[in-house]
């Protein structure tokens, strides 16, 4: 954290530092699809480390070196390339410029599916890469949101909810300002994360939002 720091051998960092970026590069070969690793995955490959924050650490020395590309949810080792067709790529930011620009009311995938014409086989497979690089986050198997616009969703909700008891379905399509298509799965989102929980036609506070 930015009031804290360690201090460590020159040889020990060394060491760390050739370990994190060899279970990088076994990350990008399990999954040689995906542009980038979530810090996530990294520091689950890590597991006698016990601390992400000393991974975030060496990561960033990492970055300093000019050995990785780092992203405020993923990194990646400098110059890695996605085992991906130029159209696939292509694709790939097609659907997630069209998933952003959408907002709380998206395209589903059935209709980003239609609008790729001879490509609509692999929308699913690389709308499944962008959740897994957390660039989209799936609501429903048949809805995705931008990563930010599904945080700034979740604040709303908590906001709303804080302030007042409870919440129904008309409230949330409001308050997101979006149409029941939307709001239904979003409600069911909610609830099976915990941050909303539903009592007959209501929605209250749910037990991820509860404080400790």
């Amino acid at each position: 954290g930015s009031r804290r720091s360690a201090r460590l051998l020159a040889e020990v960092v060394a060491d760390l530092e050739d370990r994190v970026f060899r279970a990088l590069d076994r990350l990008h070969a399990a999954r040689p699809r995906l542009s980038a690793i979530p810090r996530a995955h990294l520091a689950a490959e890590l597991p006698d480390l016990k601390s992400e924050a000393l991974i975030h650490g060496i990561v960033d020395r990492l970055k300093q070196q000019e050995k990785v590309v780092v992203e405020a949810r993923t990194v990646a080792i400098k110059g890695y390339e996605p085992k991906l067709s130029q159209g696939e790529r292509r694709l790939k930011n097609e659907l997630l410029t069209s998933i952003r620009q959408g907002g709380m009311s998206p395209p589903e995938v059935s209709e980003l599916a239609t609008a790729s014409g001879g490509r609509a086989a692999v929308v699913p497979e690389l709308l499944v890469l962008l959740r897994d690089e957390q660039k989209l986050v799936e609501i429903s198997p048949a809805l995705y949101l931008e990563f930010e616009i599904e945080a700034e969703m979740r604040r709303r909700v908590l906001a709303h909810l804080t302030g007042n008891a409870t919440m129904t379905m008309a409230e949330l399509r409001d308050l997101l300002g979006t149409t029941r298509k939307y709001a239904v799965p979003i409600g069911e989102y909610l609830d099976r994360t915990g941050l909303t929980h539903r009592e007959g036609d209501v929605r209250l506070l749910g037990h991820a939002a509860q404080p400790d």
